[in-house]
């Protein structure tokens, strides 16, 4: 008999829980640039001719200025030696005139007036040339080019630009691949997460139910949950190389992301509840297990993002890259899981297994699994459980914590950190940083999931003085501290405005970044560590896992919903600083086009 208040070790134990937590980050993290891909797969197939400019577009902030630069016009006074290269209008008088001609009623189209100041210089006035930043020039302009007057189509192979080797599109089919995202990137970004979490959920509160623990075993719930999602994982390989239309593409891929989640979520609360019953150091070791998970997913991503554009053009061959690296992927996601099936039936013939559960060689023979007679909570199943308000009421303050501290960590992790720009990468022309999607992939993904793996190694021997009596109500406080975060990232360098503050340094956002990672893991892990410790009677323990990872999966839901509130207010926050960057630059506009129209 090994004595309960021993904390053995096992190196397969540990591996069990690890590796069982590999692939949700390899399948929902890694594969994401392949199905930007797939989902808008015209669109990179049409960057197949792009040249090169063409290909890597330019920031939203630099289309508007090449908008307002477009605006420019030359007149019936611009030197005419010129004006053959430039645009020109015959209702322009002057030099040059700004706007658009086709909304002259509208009062769109002026000329660019002149002033002489004190110094002789010539000065271009600008506080009358404003509208073109307004709503409603830019709706005019736009409500123009959908319904242009009869006879000013023209073909669309008409301004096709030759190029050495072969043709490029014209300015209008750049315009079109570069016009933003269709429903189902959006609906990817967005919405998928209720819908998988949303599962999650559901499938977490059937398996929490008396029912499936009195009728299916431990064992039957994890390995039948572990080979579907392993089944899935293949259909997915297949349906790599299968030519389907986008629409049916999307439609397989939410089955398959649907059905992953359902069946790993038999296995994921099953982990849950069976943890619950062993001594907090080895329910510790599962918690570190899902960290490490997004660690090995991120390298994969990191890895893969370094090493692919190597062998092909991360434009115009974004179709077969991302193709070859979704395939390596769930080829490796495969491989995990297979290990976690093997490491988990080698894990129930350890005598610390055997000890803290029912099943034993003996017990659970094939024959039993078949019956699928319950064998999850060892001594727990022979005794009586507490009503659920009881339960609840004892690890109230815990189950809380963890709600709290997922709530925060979804509201902020991406939706506001994926925004953050590196203040050392170029600039566009409105002087702004533009996206890395390396900065992206080290500085918030692999960030996160190291100081999260942190976090929760640490809970294992630090705990800062709390306990089983006392850290209810002060884990709580913690994870409502951690709401501090929204304000730090507001401050990083969101909007691409390196003279942000001292939080737009790239550092200072690493950081930061790793430790959001550390008190997610640290406050996280203590709050599902001491849960258990929270009944009085052993046989709820396994009910105190159920509900961890039921309101686990509610925080993700509620800080998905709260995103959104972020996103508009980031969103708010960024409109404010190209809207000032436009602006500035706004003056220079101006001067250049009359300048040009003279030939200055």
């Amino acid at each position: 008999m090994i004595s309960k208040n021993k904390n053995p070790k096992s190196s397969t134990f540990y591996c069990s829980p690890v590796f069982a937590q590999y692939y949700h980050g390899i399948f929902f993290m890694s594969a994401y640039d392949y199905y930007l891909v797939r989902f808008d797969i015209d669109t990179h197939l049409a960057k197949a001719n792009f040249t090169e400019a063409q290909c890597s577009g330019s920031s939203l902030c630099s289309q508007k200025i090449e908008a307002l630069e477009n605006y420019c016009y030359c007149g019936q006074a611009a030197n005419s030696s010129f004006t053959k290269y430039l645009k020109t209008s015959d209702l322009c008088e002057d030099i040059a005139c700004i706007g658009s001609p086709s909304l002259l009623g509208a009062g769109f189209f002026v000329p660019i007036e002149p002033s002489v100041k004190d110094s002789g210089a010539m000065n271009r006035k600008v506080e009358a040339q404003t509208y073109l930043l307004s709503a409603t020039f830019q709706q005019a302009i736009e409500d123009a080019e959908k319904y242009p007057a009869p006879g000013t189509n023209s073909s669309i192979n008409a301004g096709r630009m030759v190029i050495p080797g072969g043709s490029a599109p014209n300015e209008e089919e750049v315009k079109e691949v570069n016009s933003g995202a269709n429903f189902y990137i959006q609906f990817w970004n967005s919405a998928l997460s209720f819908l998988t979490m949303g599962t999650m959920l559901i499938t977490s509160t059937i398996i929490a139910t008396d029912y499936v623990q009195k009728n299916y075993s431990e064992q039957y719930r994890i390995t039948r949950g572990l080979m579907m999602v392993m089944v899935f994982l293949i259909i997915n390989i297949v349906l790599i190389f299968l030519d389907l239309p986008v629409g049916m593409f999307f439609a397989a891929t939410l089955v398959i992301v649907v059905s992953i989640n359902l069946f790993s979520g038999f296995y994921q609360t099953t982990v849950f509840q069976f943890c619950a019953c062993f001594p907090p150091n080895l329910y510790n070791s599962m918690l570190q297990g899902q960290a490490v998970g997004g660690i090995f997913a991120n390298g994969c991503a990191i890895l893969c993002s370094v090493v692919f554009p190597m062998f092909y053009n991360a434009c115009q061959d974004a179709v077969d890259m991302n193709n070859m690296m979704a395939t390596v992927f769930f080829l490796i996601a495969f491989g995990v899981v297979f290990l976690t099936y093997s490491s988990y039936n080698k894990m129930i013939t350890l005598p610390i297994y055997k000890h803290y559960s029912s099943s034993s060689p003996e017990t659970d023979s094939e024959a039993s699994e078949e019956t699928k007679q319950p064998l999850t909570g060892g001594e727990a199943q022979t005794l009586k459980k507490s009503e659920p308000s009881v339960v609840l009421g004892q690890a109230k303050y815990h189950l809380l914590a963890v709600y709290v501290t997922f709530t925060v960590t979804l509201a902020i992790f991406p939706t506001l950190v994926a925004e953050v720009k590196n203040h050392t990468t170029k600039q566009d022309k409105c002087g702004l940083n533009t996206f890395d999607p390396l900065f992206f992939k080290f500085s918030v993904l692999l960030m996160f999931n190291v100081g999260d793996f942190i976090g929760r190694k640490v809970s294992n021997n630090f705990k800062g003085g709390l306990t089983a009596k006392n850290s209810g109500p002060r884990v709580l406080f913690f994870s409502f501290c951690r709401i501090l975060f929204y304000w730090v990232f507001f401050a990083c360098n969101v909007d691409g405005n390196r003279a942000n503050n001292v939080f737009s340094i790239s550092y200072v956002f690493i950081a930061c970044m790793l430790l959001f990672g550390i008190t997610n893991g640290w406050v996280g892990g203590l709050a599902m560590e001491f849960a258990p410790t929270q009944v009085t009677n052993d046989a709820d323990k396994v009910d105190v896992g159920s509900y961890t990872i039921i309101v686990l999966t509610m925080g993700l839901l509620s800080g998905a919903g709260l995103s959104f509130g972020v996103k508009q207010q980031l969103s708010f926050v960024q409109d404010e600083t190209v809207k000032k960057a436009l602006m500035d630059k706004l003056p220079s506009i101006i001067s250049g086009c009359i300048n040009k129209c003279s030939g200055v």
